[in-house]
């Protein structure tokens, strides 16, 4: 059987900034579904839903995403997967980008990540819609990311960091917690000589370096409250983790339609209506997937005309597909 298991690792983390690197983290991918978990001395895991799991839970489908979807008709989920595919790829350009400061423009994106579009099953098939389509668009894309970096100053603190909390009850990759030069009104000027206010600051508007979240969007119609709630969460992973380091600011960024100057969505989400519910979301949730164990449905054989399809697979404990991992790598490290 194929081997499900893989280190969740972040893509960069500041160790120098955040002195503490988080949790050991894996993640099992079974063709349909992603699972987070860690495993204890013992070889014993502990599954956490994903972040996104558990926003789908909580909030019903958007009224746009229905109407949409009646709009599309049997074209939709062909659509969504082609706009899935392009998101995780400007993804991992605007990572590339913060790894390495930079990235050539003049190149062909299809050829700069040739190997992706022939081996990554996500991007299969895309290597054309790259070249003649989404190669312009990608490169406007990182115009409006490398804009809105170079205007907030933005330091990333980690790039797609994974992360689990028992206390959340839940788990996600963080595409960019970081520092950043956020615009805010407050008494930071100078001292006043008269008046009533005589001896306070001056009220002015400047810009105060945060720890801050920014998760990246690639559609162009605007922000859901699903991605407001998934910040919220991936705040409270952060802060659980990271108590001495705890971020103050989240925002949503997506690239902006634009013909003469690189322009960017940023939207604040840290006063989301949602954040009064936070606690009773994650109590809920908490509730909804105590005790359900991910199990995997595993087909093998050679399949012929007289075969009898119900003897072709099986479902198996993720869970016992894990320990067996473990205990094999144990005995193979032995």
């Amino acid at each position: 059987m194929e081997t499900l298991t893989q280190h969740a690792i972040a893509e960069f983390f500041d160790k120098d900034a955040i002195r503490v690197a988080p949790e050991t983290l894996y993640r099992a991918d079974t063709g349909s579904d992603r699972f987070y978990y860690t495993v204890d001395d013992k070889g014993e895991p502990t599954f956490y839903p994903s972040v996104t799991t558990m926003v789908s839970a909580y909030l019903p489908t958007s009224p746009h995403l229905m109407k949409w979807m009646r709009e599309k008709g049997d074209q939709a989920e062909l659509y969504k997967k082609e706009r899935a595919a392009y998101g995780t790829l400007m993804h991992i350009m605007i990572k590339d980008f913060l790894l390495f400061d930079e990235l050539n423009l003049d190149a062909n994106i299809s050829e700069l990540y040739a190997d992706m579009f022939e081996t990554d099953s996500q991007f299969i098939g895309y290597r054309d819609k790259c070249r003649e389509e989404w190669s312009h668009e990608l490169k406007k894309d990182l115009l409006s990311f490398a804009t809105f970096v170079r205007e907030y100053d933005v330091k990333p603190l980690a790039i797609e960091i994974p992360l689990a909390s028992k206390i959340v009850g839940a788990a996600g990759t963080l595409d960019l917690p970081c520092t950043m030069k956020v615009p805010v009104s407050g008494a930071y000027g100078a001292k006043l000589k008269s008046g009533k206010n005589k001896g306070k600051r001056k009220v002015i508007k400047t810009r105060r370096l945060m720890r801050c979240l920014v998760d990246f969007k690639s559609g162009r119609s605007g922000f859901y409250d699903s991605h407001e709630v998934q910040l919220l969460l991936y705040r409270e992973l952060w802060n659980k983790q990271f108590p001495e380091h705890r971020i103050k600011r989240i925002f949503n960024w997506s690239p902006a339609e634009w013909r003469v100057t690189p322009k960017y969505k940023l939207k604040d989400q840290t006063g989301s209506v949602y954040g009064a519910e936070l606690s009773s979301m994650i109590k809920i949730c908490k509730s909804r997937f105590a005790g359900k164990e991910p199990r995997v449905k595993i087909i093998s054989g050679v399949l012929t005309k007289d075969s009898d399809p119900s003897t072709m697979y099986k479902s198996m404990s993720l869970a016992d597909i894990v320990r067996n991992q473990f205990k094999s790598s144990s005995i193979n490290q032995e």
